[in-house]
C-alpha cells in the first residue's frame, strides 16, 4: 500500500440483517445476555465485550425475496457486515469501486456541523465486495441521525428572559421521550440550553424553540457537546 492509498481500520462493529427483527433482539438480549445501549424501530445496538452488534430489520423488499436473489441484488448482498473507518471518504469510496466492488447505499450516516445540524456531504456508504460479502465504510465524523445519541449546548440571546422562554422550552423537549438535559437563565441576559437524545429529536427541539420565539431571539449559538451520563430527564435549572 503506497501513501497514496485510502486507509481503513477494521472497527469493532458487526452487523447482522434479520427478516424476524423482534425474536432475535430478543434472543440477544435476554438469552445471549447482551446489554441494550440503544434501540431504534428497526435497529439495536448491543454492547459485548470484544464488538458491538448492531441487529437490524432487513428491509421489506430483502425478507421478500430468497437467499440468492437479496444477494445477488446488490443493495444488500449478504445479511452479516462489518464495518470500516476511513479516514478520507472519498479516496475510500474511489478505491472501492476501482477494485470491482458494488456501493448499494449511500448517506447511510451523516456528519454534524458544528451548529449540530446534519451536513449532507456523503461520509458513508454500503458496500459489496466481488466475493459477495458486505460492509459498510464511514468517515470517524459520521453519525446516525435518527439512532445515535448526540449531546449539544445551545446559547440563546435576546428578550429570552422573563417571558416564559425556559418553560417553553422544557415543555417541548418533554414531548421527545428521548431528551435529557437542562434550561437555565444566564448572568448575561442569555438563556442557556443543553440537550442530549437521539440527533433528529434534538435538531426538533432546537426548531421548535426557534419558531416559537421567532420574534424574539436576536442570536443563537450552538456546538456538539459531549455526552453526559446518567442524565434521565429533561430540567429547568
Amino acid at each position: 500500500m503506497d501513501a497514496r492509498s485510502p486507509r481503513f481500520r477494521l472497527s469493532r462493529f458487526v452487523a447482522v440483517r434479520v427478516r424476524d427483527f423482534g425474536r432475535a433482539v430478543a434472543f440477544y438480549r435476554d438469552v445471549i445476555g447482551l446489554r441494550v445501549a440503544a434501540a431504534g424501530d428497526t435497529e439495536v445496538r448491543f454492547e459485548g465485550d470484544a464488538i458491538t452488534l448492531f441487529v437490524e430489520a432487513l428491509p421489506m423488499a430483502d425478507a421478500a425475496a430468497d437467499d440468492s436473489t437479496a444477494a445477488t441484488r446488490g443493495r444488500y448482498a449478504g445479511k452479516t457486515f462489518f464495518e470500516f473507518e476511513v479516514d478520507d471518504f472519498a479516496k475510500a469510496r474511489d478505491a472501492l469501486l476501482r477494485a470491482g466492488c458494488r456501493e448499494s447505499s449511500s448517506g447511510v450516516c451523516c456528519a454534524a456541523r458544528a451548529d449540530g445540524t446534519p451536513d449532507p456531504t456523503p461520509c458513508s456508504a454500503m458496500f459489496s465486495d466481488p466475493f459477495g460479502l458486505s460492509f459498510h465504510i464511514y468517515h470517524g465524523s459520521a453519525v446516525l441521525p435518527e439512532f445515535d445519541t448526540v449531546r449539544i449546548e445551545v446559547r440563546f440571546r435576546g428578550r429570552v428572559q422573563g417571558v416564559g422562554f425556559r418553560q417553553t422550552a422544557a415543555s417541548f423537549a418533554r414531548q421527545w421521550p428521548s431528551l435529557a438535559g437542562f434550561v437555565r437563565n444566564e448572568r448575561d441576559g442569555s438563556v442557556e440550553l443543553a440537550a442530549q437524545g437521539k440527533a433528529a429529536d434534538v435538531d426538533a427541539l432546537v426548531d421548535a424553540i426557534r419558531e416559537r420565539w421567532v420574534d424574539s431571539i436576536t442570536q443563537v449559538d450552538c456546538v456538539r457537546g459531549p455526552l453526559m451520563a446518567g442524565e434521565a430527564e429533561f430540567r429547568i435549572e
